[in-house]
Order: C-alpha cells, then structure tokens, then sequence
C-alpha cells in the first residue's frame, strides 16, 4: 500500500470518528424526536423533483448529441451522462 493511500485511509477514518463524536454529542435522542415529526411526503416530492430535474437534463443531453449529430446509444449515453455527476457531490461542488 502506497503511503499516499495509508494517508487517505487515515483522514477517511479520522473523519468518520469525528462526525460519529460529533452525532453523539449532539444528542441522538434529539434527533429521533426530529426524524419522528419530519414530513416524508415532502421528502418523497423533493425527491421526485431531483429525478424530474435529471431526466431533463438527460433529454437536454440526448437532443445536443443528436444537434451534433452523434449517435450514442441510450445506455452509453446515459452512462456518460450521470458520470459527469460523480464529483458534483464533493462539497462546494469543487469536484466539477
């Protein structure tokens, strides 16, 4: 194992131990008692609305391949298409 690795290993570590010692801290029962009286069906929309907002950009995706002529099929395409979304997810978007 290179120690490029051992290092990332350790600080992937180090951080999963401190957000645990943060959680616990921060009163677990406090937390089930919010998680009780959260509303699921606005959870369930926000969630339908993430996937509405990908599948348009999909179709957007798939209408500049045709404009480009290029022919992709739909599963290479889609592919390529939610890779580009790998690193969106790295806070502040950094990976992008």
């Amino acid at each position: 194992m290179s120690p490029l690795t051992r290092r990332l290993i350790l600080v992937t570590v180090a951080g999963v131990a401190v957000f645990a010692g943060i959680s616990i801290h921060a009163d677990v029962g406090a937390l089930g008692e919010r998680l009780r009286g959260f509303s699921w069906a606005a959870f369930i929309a926000a969630l339908a609305l993430a996937v509405a907002n990908y599948a348009i950009r999909f179709v957007r995706w798939t209408l500049y391949l045709r404009h480009r002529d290029l022919e992709v099929p739909v599963r290479t395409s889609a592919l390529v298409f939610l890779s580009g979304f790998a690193l969106s997810v790295t806070p502040g978007k950094v990976g992008e």
